[in-house]
């Protein structure tokens, strides 16, 4: 399948005046492709199989502690027919764990909730499916956040974990005092195995590939005529200090899906928690190479020119930019905190079990009093990760 999504990404190429795609356009084909792109193959990507974890594989603390927030705040704005919306749920894992937590605690409250899923994988969207056959309450699926919004209006909370990251970027590096956006081309293999290259980005060829007797050409980087519309204002409002070599991402879409978002939340919360960062902690000198990686069997690495649909590519989040989309249409920021504070402010640390176990592997106590410790730990999850709440309520 890798050979198939190289030979759309060629066609795609050459059909372009300068044989050059936009990244954002390379990453969305490697993630996103109908059949061969990363997100919508018919494989596992979360967990132990997978490539990468979340906060909610660690255990089921992760979507207890959420909930009991969700569910103060839902008692709070006394919804007489809330919703409970996730988009990007993945495995499903998360809504899981928070709809168990209503059902136990509040049995009348999980009575009247509502449930969407916004998922744009079939493969994802089955599995959450099965997963959340035995909450007995109205379900309903929807590829993406504009087909939602499209349908729906309501009152209650919106909730993701690691969907921002997930969206295709804007590659800009600045050289010779001026930015440049990354364009990806290809070249005929020259021969039996190239090995990676680094040359200097006045050449327009930054990084290559490597290449096998399997693959028949191989990418490389260069800069495309002009910056995409889409970012140039991004671009003015950088600071003017940064250093020729800096690289930065622009996530594609935030401003429509912050929009689609709004308009059918009537009263309401959005929940956003991802790895990311306010612009100016994101766009400064000690960030000079950017923040894109890639995920591949839980070993990071920087070579998105390889392994093409198989492995996840992501960036980290601009929360700045969500913040200001969010005003823009009624969306108003609550709290913008590390996901260690989220967590003890909401009573993760109360959760913690007391026992006299000795065996880690065997001990339910120890295991989870583990997965507090990392989902808190300022070195680990607890520091990586933010959590934004925005809100659309009565005046």
């Amino acid at each position: 399948m890798t050979s198939e999504l190289r030979k759309y990404l060629c066609k795609e190429m050459k059909n372009q005046k300068n044989k050059m795609i936009r990244f954002v356009e390379f990453m969305a084909i490697c993630l996103y492709h109908q059949e061969f792109g990363y997100y919508m193959k018919r494989r596992n990507k979360v967990g132990k199989k997978g490539d990468f974890y979340t906060s909610s594989q660690v255990g089921d603390i992760f979507g207890e502690t959420l909930s009991d927030s969700i569910l103060l705040f839902l008692k709070q704005n006394e919804f007489s027919n809330p919703v409970l919306m996730e988009v990007g749920g993945g495995t499903g894992s998360l809504m899981q764990q928070i709809l168990t937590r209503i059902r136990e605690v509040d049995a009348q409250l999980y009575a009247r909730l509502r449930v969407i899923m916004v998922e744009i994988s079939p493969y994802h969207a089955h599995i959450q499916k099965e997963s959340l056959q035995s909450f007995s309450l109205p379900k309903m699926w929807y590829k993406t956040v504009e087909e939602a919004a499209r349908n729906e209006r309501f009152q209650g909370v919106i909730f993701s974990n690691e969907y921002f990251d997930a969206f295709p970027v804007h590659l800009v590096e600045k050289a010779r005092g001026e930015w440049y956006e990354i364009g990806i081309g290809f070249e005929q293999k020259m021969e039996t195995k190239m090995k990676k290259s680094y040359i200097s980005p006045a050449s327009n060829t930054v990084k290559v590939a490597d290449s096998d007797e399997a693959q028949s050409v191989i990418f490389l980087e260069g800069y495309m005529p002009e910056v995409s519309s889409e970012i140039t204002a991004i671009i003015k409002g950088l600071p003017k200090g940064l250093p020729d070599g800096m690289r930065i991402e622009v996530q594609a879409g935030v401003s429509e899906v912050m929009d689609a978002l709004s308009s059918m939340l009537e009263r309401g919360r959005v929940v956003s928690i991802d790895y990311g960062d306010s612009a100016e902690d994101l766009y400064h000198p000690s960030r000079k190479n950017g923040t894109l990686a890639c995920y591949y069997q839980h070993q990071m690495n920087e070579e998105y020119l390889e392994r093409i649909g198989e492995q996840d590519i992501t960036a980290h989040v601009n929360f700045s930019r969500l913040m200001e989309c969010g005003d823009r249409v009624g969306l108003v920021t609550k709290s913008f905190t590390r996901q260690d504070q989220f967590l003890l402010a909401n009573g993760i640390l109360e959760k913690a079990q007391a026992h006299q176990d000795t065996d880690p592997f065997t001990s339910v106590s120890m295991k989870r009093n583990r997965a507090i410790q990392q989902l808190i730990l300022p070195s680990g999850l607890g520091g990586l990760f933010r959590v934004l709440i925005q809100e659309k309520l009565d005046k």
